[in-house]
């Protein structure tokens, strides 16, 4: 069984996975597949022709140019999600996951168009609040946070498309908690 795990930025998404892991569960992360095609030479030439060539140094991403370009307006967003959403899409369908339960965050699921790659999705949400706390926190500006929540889905919208919401406001062993529940009724079919 494949399933999403997905959520506004600060959500709380890393910190599901990684209580899921604590329990034997396998995790992949979009944002690493995007790092590994990051570095694919023929995608650092797209971006390159795209964005132009200061967003490439070193034979790598720079991402700090990349989101300061992709961020700058909807149009630029939009053509980045164009290049990179269905090489995503492709290799996450490559996860093997024959009889057993793997998770895969996916910060824009929805958004991409990827439900249909999960047997089950699981929403990880948090206060407003506490996401832009959280990014500021991990060195996002209050103004980076912002531009990247507002190309997301509201969470309310993500809810009812959603198997399993889980509340992140909560202690890290809480969590834990909730993510061995969901596991539990992965695991009996649900």
């Amino acid at each position: 069984m494949l399933v999403g795990v997905t959520g506004n930025f600060g959500s709380g998404k890393s910190e599901l996975c990684r209580a899921l892991e604590r329990f034997g569960c396998r995790t992949y992360d979009a944002d690493r597949i995007v790092d590994i095609l990051y570095r694919d030479g023929h995608v650092l030439a797209m971006l390159e022709s795209v964005f132009g060539e200061e967003v490439v140094k070193n034979g790598a991403v720079d991402r700090k140019a990349l989101s300061k370009k992709a961020f700058n307006s909807g149009l630029s967003l939009r053509k980045l999600n164009g290049i990179m959403h269905p090489m995503v899409r492709e290799r996450i369908s490559l996860i093997p996951h024959n009889g057993e339960i793997v998770f895969v965050e996916v910060p824009l699921l929805f958004e991409a168009g990827m439900r249909g790659l999960f047997d089950r999705v699981v929403l990880v949400r948090a206060s407003h609040e506490t996401c832009r706390r959280r990014a500021v926190k991990r060195g996002f500006s209050e103004e980076d946070f912002e531009r990247r929540v507002s190309s997301q889905y509201a969470a309310e919208r993500v809810e009812a498309m959603s198997d399993f919401v889980v509340d992140s406001e909560c202690t890290p062993g809480e969590l834990g908690s909730k993510a061995e529940k969901i596991l539990e009724r992965l695991r009996a079919g649900g």
